[in-house]
């Protein structure tokens, strides 16, 4: 009797265990928390991750893995979210991007409050009115350094304050009032133009500053480069520099002569700005930077009298991580650092502090991983195509002065 009690306890406890056991399993598998992600993983779990991502408007390839389009949507989405945007994807990320669905699936309302980082349906058709209008943006749903210019530009030629908010009057004015599309005179020189317009009008007048050497595309459309073709032509003959294109900017456009000091000349431009201003450098160098044409432009003489000798298209920072302004001297060199990512940037010259120019971006088997110039989007650092940056490295001497505006 004795035995078989003890049988049945144990037969009861094994039948016990293996219960617990399969509960147990099943509701740790059902909890398990998603992998922590970060730059180079791959997998399933990135494939998942990418796939979330691109709910949110994104647009990335879900090749399961984790790189640089990867790296700048996660960051991106942390941002919109007020995470801290260090690309790294663990639960307080995979949370947010579990909890709810983004507006880009839905119908967008024209009233939502927009900024920098934001993402969906509504960016999507604040774009679309932006192109309405010339901004020539990608469509795709982001709120990025391109959106952002956008709309501080409009912003600022409709009188608004331009902080890159999109809020009622921002939505109202490009809901009303856009600029004129086809202008109705046949006389160009009837019609007032501004930054966004488009028509024969434009092109006119786009013909008109290439007899000043603006190389400027006669496609009838007022982009950036007929605006600061416009801008620096009318400083040039004296006029208020607004941009904005009226019988004053018309008279001058036909009345003055094709020739120097009114032909466009960036280099003579650069040279002029530098020595106008106290520009000092003991080594018979000096490196002027202009972060609105993104140009590095490197000067030989002393001061009041420099001139150019060599000028290097540039990247510099984007608006949420902008390059320091100001006047600074060459400090500390080195052939190459890694960045938190694990990029590689050759031959960099420091500015101040973590300011540094160098080259473009590289994968740390050698290969390129972005060679984008002449845009806003580095972390501050000014970054050169690897011969230029090369040439600061060697032939630039310390202390050498350097202007940034």
């Amino acid at each position: 009797m004795k035995k078989k009690n003890k049988l049945l306890l144990i037969a009861m406890f094994v039948i016990s265990f293996s219960l617990c056991s399969g509960l147990l399993g099943t509701k740790n598998s059902a909890l398990a928390a998603p992998a922590t992600l970060s730059y180079g993983a791959s997998g399933q779990s990135v494939v998942t991750l990418q796939q979330q991502l691109n709910s949110f408007g994104y647009g990335l390839a879900v090749d399961g893995v984790f790189g640089n389009g990867t790296l700048n949507a996660v960051k991106s989405f942390q941002a919109s979210k007020g995470l801290t945007a260090d690309g790294i994807v663990g639960p307080l990320t995979w949370s947010a991007l579990d909890q709810g669905t983004s507006s880009q699936s839905g119908t967008a309302s024209g009233t939502a409050t927009l900024r920098y980082g934001s993402t969906g349906s509504d960016v999507v058709l604040l774009q679309q009115k932006l192109n309405s209008i010339g901004y020539r943006l990608s469509a795709d749903g982001i709120f990025g350094s391109g959106t952002l210019s956008a709309v501080k530009s409009f912003q600022s030629s409709k009188g608004l304050t331009a902080d890159g908010i999109v809020g009622p009057l921002t939505w109202s004015a490009l809901g009303s009032g856009t600029p004129t599309q086809n202008q109705t005179s046949t006389n160009p020189e009837d019609n007032v133009l501004q930054y966004g317009n488009r028509g024969a009008a434009v092109s006119a007048l786009q013909q008109k500053l290439n007899v000043f050497k603006y190389n400027l595309t006669v496609d009838g459309v007022f982009g950036y480069s007929t605006l600061f073709a416009v801008k620096d032509f009318q400083t040039v003959v004296g006029l208020s520099a607004d941009g904005v294109v009226g019988p004053s900017t018309w008279r001058a456009l036909d009345n003055t002569p094709a020739v120097y000091p009114y032909l466009y000349d960036p280099a003579q431009r650069y040279q002029n700005r530098v020595n106008s201003s106290n520009c000092y450098s003991s080594t018979g160098y000096y490196i002027y930077v202009n972060r609105d044409r993104h140009v590095v432009c490197i000067l030989t003489g002393s001061n009041h009298n420099w001139t150019i000798q060599k000028i290097f298209t540039c990247t510099v920072g984007k608006p949420s991580t902008p390059t320091i302004t100001g006047k600074f001297t060459v400090k500390a060199k080195g052939s190459y650092f890694v960045t938190e990512n694990g990029l590689i940037c050759k031959y960099y010259t420091q500015i101040y502090g973590d300011y540094l120019f160098h080259s473009i971006l590289y994968y740390p088997d050698g290969s390129i991983a972005d060679s984008r110039l002449g845009m806003d989007l580095s972390h501050g650092c000014i970054r050169l195509a690897t011969a230029n940056a090369l040439y600061i490295y060697n032939n630039i001497p310390y202390v050498t002065g350097i202007w940034i505006e």
